[in-house]
């Protein structure tokens, strides 16, 4: 049965065991998770991480990924071709996710001809470009975002519960040309020291709806970097306010 196929039925069944099947592995990239973490008022610092192997594999026609554990650490090469056999399914909705556990097995099988773009396919669904946008037409964009601007406000960090885990949160607002946006920032990219008037850049946004209207939430990939530059700057024009009080104090001193 082909990959396609797989991904799109599911039957709800204890007996189903999906087919096994011919795959080449694309990609892999090296992932850290963070499973568990430590918060005090103010702050969030991961307690426990772990480190998976993620992989983009493909039949020849469709590309999906799948999460190598640390048992199959070693046993499963970039490029090689295996038969997979007692995957699991998971998801809500097709396309379905392929769920690989301790009953899995890869057996080495015939080599695959993959394309140069079938290759680079896999690297995007590993690492998703994201488009930069401006922050006033960010709304009616689709897929994976990066925007820039400058923080007026933003939440102290929040502990939340996800699923069977208790995550940091916070919240921010981001202004660029005068236009504002709502962020939400999710686990890693919530811990970052802020200052009101930084200017930072925000990597693979997703805009959704909220009650406050349209927001920007952080996504697994999202990136928070504050620009230097900006702060270098903000800093001197604040060293050159003391020095001019400094020197205006002596010059009433003197006088």
């Amino acid at each position: 049965m082909a990959l396609s196929s797989v991904l799109r039925e599911r039957k709800e069944s204890p007996y189903f065991k999906p087919p096994n099947l011919h795959i080449n592995v694309l990609k892999i990239k090296e992932e850290e998770k963070v499973t568990a973490w430590s918060f005090t008022e103010a702050t969030a610092v991961a307690a426990t991480t772990k480190k998976n192997r993620v992989a983009a594999i493909t039949d020849g026609q469709t590309i999906t990924k799948i999460t190598l554990f640390e048992e199959f650490g070693g046993k499963i090469n970039e490029g090689s071709s295996y038969i997979l056999r007692g995957y699991g399914l998971f998801g809500q909705n097709p396309p379905f996710n392929i769920s690989i556990s301790r009953q899995t097995q890869f057996f080495r099988a015939s080599d695959m001809s993959i394309s140069p773009e079938m290759i680079s396919e896999g690297e995007k669904i590993l690492n998703p470009p994201s488009k930069q946008v401006d922050l006033r037409s960010c709304g009616t964009e689709t897929g994976l975002l990066t925007i820039h601007g400058e923080v007026t406000e933003f939440s102290k960090i929040k502990k939340v519960q996800s699923g069977r885990e208790q995550v940091p949160m916070r919240n921010l607002k981001l202004q660029e040309s005068g236009f504002q946006m709502n962020i939400c920032l999710w686990r890693e990219a919530s811990t970052i020291n802020l200052s009101v008037g930084d200017m930072v850049t925000l990597t693979h946004m997703k805009v959704e709806s909220s009650a406050y209207g349209q927001q920007l939430k952080s996504t697994k990939f999202s990136k928070l970097e504050v620009s230097i530059h900006a702060i270098i700057v903000n800093r001197l024009f604040y060293c050159k306010d003391i020095i001019s009080c400094v020197f205006s104090l002596v010059y009433q001193h003197v006088s």
